[in-house]
């Protein structure tokens, strides 16, 4: 989401504080490499430059933040009340597993929180959900199972034939003939 032509940012407005924060949440749920960790933060501290040069305000929270508490919704409810803020918007995650911890935890909170395009895809979340909804998906689900079956008998019969194959290949490596120029080389 670090997409510094976002419509957010097209005009200024001091009732609104952007928010970017290093969390420990996202550097530690799975092994990452460091130069990605590090590549990201920079891109993150970068857009955040970025956006206080235009005037917007920004609240940055580093790794190493002593108001850090290592978690994105912790951050966002203690900055929340820091602020006062009446709404939240923030912009879709990539990531499922993001989008449903923040869809699941603004749903529990007291203040208005909204999702919104993170304007970097080509379609819209819906969009290829519908091109790809049709009237016959469920029948086309049977042919999983018999694609499977052929996939089997495909591999039965090539198993049948692997040891034959090997020994003719051996068989026929024994053979070889070595022309006259390359046996005196």
């Amino acid at each position: 989401q670090l997409n510094p032509q976002h419509s957010w940012f097209a005009t200024r407005d001091d009732g609104v504080v952007y928010v970017l924060m290093e969390v420990r949440q996202e550097t530690d749920y799975v092994l990452h490499h460091a130069q990605k960790i590090l590549a990201i933060f920079a891109a993150m501290r970068d857009l955040a430059r970025h956006l206080r040069d235009a005037g917007h305000r920004v609240r940055y929270v580093a790794i190493d933040d002593p108001s850090n508490r290592q978690s994105l919704t912790d951050n966002l409810a203690a900055l929340m009340a820091l602020y006062g803020a009446e709404r939240l918007h923030y912009q879709h995650p990539d990531e499922w597993r993001l989008d449903e911890q923040l869809r699941t935890w603004g749903a529990e909170q007291a203040f208005a929180v909204q999702a919104v395009s993170s304007e970097h895809f080509y379609t819209t979340r819906t969009e290829m959900a519908e091109a790809f909804k049709a009237v016959g998906l469920h029948d086309a689900m049977y042919l999983i199972p018999v694609a499977l079956f052929l996939t089997m008998l495909f591999l039965f019969q090539a198993s049948r034939c692997f040891v034959r194959d090997a020994k003719r290949m051996k068989d026929g490596l024994g053979r070889v003939e070595v022309p006259a120029a390359a046996a005196t080389a």
